[in-house]
């Protein structure tokens, strides 16, 4: 019996050799290409005809002259910056091109970091690193709610990819890192973005403060020096928020006529499927309670593991449930 405990240990069923670098490489590769062409992955879905007008007129500022929409969307806002972005490019190569290799720099990016932060919970695991990334590049939880890989390219799935890389440094202990790619991704979706910078502020700063407690430091001197790439990466967030983002907003506003009132109606009646919940498929409630009851069986099996940095594990289940 107590054999046959030890070979179905969760210890023992993520204990192997690391893949080489160029083993991940191709199972990076592989993951994202079969994603596009398993995944129905098409050009111009859903959001992508809402943003495919605006994006046309930064490349030809003849396109649509007289549409109101197009015109109104020249104004600074949340998608400002990203359809500048995909406009740079389109100029010199055809929309769907530029699409379809976004769509797959996005899967690699999202691949390859999930890849990367298992590999630093279960060091010299094969198993549980290529187990996350599979399960992240095909299962929805959600059931369209909430998604982590989308199939087509829009906003807040090219800012998703650089907030996993943001989360990777994070874990590393790379508060200024985890910072500036979390600005960066909020170029291509504010909300997203800055919501992150704000999380992984706390979560780093969190699993900071429990190492210091376990080994006291002496001396203001010091604990300044071990909470100095906090204080910059608060720092350089508070910068870009307000030079690429409040700033703008503010000037924007003189040229920008609508009310409040009619703002605020516009808004919930564009957001009140994605934001009441009375208004969400049961299935999605179902597949939320499944995903909680999983990750918290996962979380607790992990964390009793004696090799499981004990600090990290309560700095990630702090960041969940202040997300949650």
């Amino acid at each position: 019996m107590q054999s046959l405990r030890k070979g179905f240990s969760f210890k023992h069923s993520f204990s192997s050799n690391a893949l080489s670098r160029w083993e991940v490489i191709c199972f990076v590769m592989l993951a994202a290409g079969i994603k596009i062409m398993y995944g129905a992955y098409a050009f111009g879905l859903s959001d992508t005809i809402d943003h495919l007008p605006i994006i046309y007129r930064y490349i030809d500022s003849s396109y649509l002259v007289n549409d109101f929409r197009v015109n109104i969307s020249e104004l600074f806002g949340p998608r400002y910056y990203y359809s500048h972005f995909i406009a740079f490019f389109g100029k010199a190569v055809p929309m769907p091109i530029v699409f379809v290799s976004m769509t797959f720099i996005v899967n690699v990016i999202i691949a390859a970091s999930t890849y990367l932060m298992t590999s630093s919970i279960f060091k010299g695991s094969k198993f549980a690193p290529l187990l996350a990334t599979a399960a992240i590049m095909t299962v929805n939880p959600f059931h369209g709610m909430a998604w982590l890989v989308l199939y087509y390219l829009k906003p807040a799935f090219l800012t998703r990819a650089i907030v996993f890389v943001s989360l990777w440094a994070a874990i590393k202990k790379r508060p200024v890192l985890s910072i500036f790619c979390a600005c960066l991704s909020a170029f291509f979706h504010p909300t997203l973005g800055l919501e992150a910078a704000v999380f992984f502020l706390l979560f780093t700063g969190v699993h900071t403060l429990l190492d210091f407690k376990q080994h006291p430091l002496i001396g203001f001197k010091k604990i300044f020096m071990v909470f100095r790439p906090h204080l910059i990466a608060t720092a350089i967030f508070i910068v870009y928020a307000f030079l690429f983002w409040v700033i703008p907003y503010k000037i924007s506003l003189i040229d920008t006529k609508l009310g409040t009132e009619k703002f605020l109606e516009i808004m919930l009646f564009r957001t009140e499927r994605t934001t009441v919940p009375s208004t969400f498929s049961p299935s999605f409630f179902y597949g939320a309670i499944g995903f909680l009851l999983v990750s918290a069986c996962s979380w607790i099996l992990w964390y009793k593991q004696e090799s499981t940095d004990k600090n990290m594990a309560l700095s990630l289940l702090i960041l969940i449930v202040s997300i949650l």
